[in-house]
């Protein structure tokens, strides 16, 4: 599972009282705004824990301007994490850029509409934000990272036409690979907990691999 699918979980859960979260307690650092710690908790979930522990969205952002500077982009995708100019400085995650100037983001520590506080508000929802509001956007899993859909996509027909030197019983075995699902990359649509989340790189080794043991 991906740090977007343990996000999507918890969406409605709420702090009890002000600013107790299991998040707060997991980090070892409870009673405090919460929702740098909620998103640093998915990725550890998801086996991605990040490099930089912290409460403060400025000091994430900053640190990873200062340190991984190859990991803060622009073009927001799933997964990554979004600074945005809210109140003093607010943290989530990105589910989706709606291509119309705003993104879908699964945040902790706000409030389900507008009516409430943005950056205080005490729980988990999903909201959609303007991509104005927006001061760092980083990748932490970097763009090698994919999800099932995307694999499929990438590793899929186009992809075997490419290999016009391959005789069709390979084209034909690594189209069997990926719907059987045997290469996968993730669970973004399709909760398994079986699946197993691989890298591209780890995927185009497991087709090598397969068409050595066919020779």
């Amino acid at each position: 599972m991906t740090p977007l699918d343990f996000a999507r979980q918890d969406i409605g859960y709420t702090e009890t009282p002000v600013n107790k979260t299991k998040y707060g307690e997991w980090y070892g650092w409870n009673g405090v705004a919460w929702c740098v710690q909620c998103v640093q908790y998915w990725f550890a979930m998801a086996g991605h824990e990040l490099p930089f522990k912290t409460a403060s969205s400025s000091a994430l952002a900053n640190y990873y301007k200062n340190n991984e500077p190859d990991k803060v982009v622009k073009d927001p995708k799933p997964n990554d994490i979004v600074y945005f100019n809210i109140g003093s400085g607010h943290t989530a995650i990105i589910e989706k850029d709606n291509g119309n100037g705003t993104v879908t983001t699964i945040e902790g520590n706000t409030s389900p509409g507008n009516g409430g506080s943005q950056d205080n508000g005490g729980g988990v929802y999903r909201r959609i934000r303007s991509k104005s509001l927006i001061k760092t956007l980083m990748r932490p899993l970097g763009d090698d990272y994919m999800t099932r859909d995307e694999i499929l996509a990438e590793l899929g027909d186009k992809y075997i036409e490419r290999f016009s030197d391959l005789p069709e019983w390979a084209k034909a075995d690594m189209r069997e690979l990926l719907d059987s699902g045997i290469i996968n990359g993730g669970t973004d649509k399709v909760i398994d907990s079986e699946d197993i989340n691989m890298f591209l790189s780890d995927i185009k080794t497991v087709i090598i691999n397969k068409r050595m043991m066919a020779k």
